[in-house]
């Protein structure tokens, strides 16, 4: 059993980490929608990039 004083800390951490969690995946939801596809990187590696069209 872990300590009283860790279990705030513990329930913040598991509660950080679905929140990520659920982020990331209405992320995706989203791109799939619009037919973006997965993305295979981030766009911050080539901030060179010109946006398409239907990302503007």
């Amino acid at each position: 059993m872990i300590p009283v004083q860790a279990a705030p800390l513990w329930a913040y951490g598991i509660g950080a980490t679905f929140a990520v969690a659920a982020g990331r995946q209405l992320q995706w939801w989203e791109r799939s929608v619009r037919g973006e596809g997965v993305r295979t990187r981030s766009r911050a590696a080539d901030p060179y990039r010109v946006p398409a069209a239907a990302e503007r």
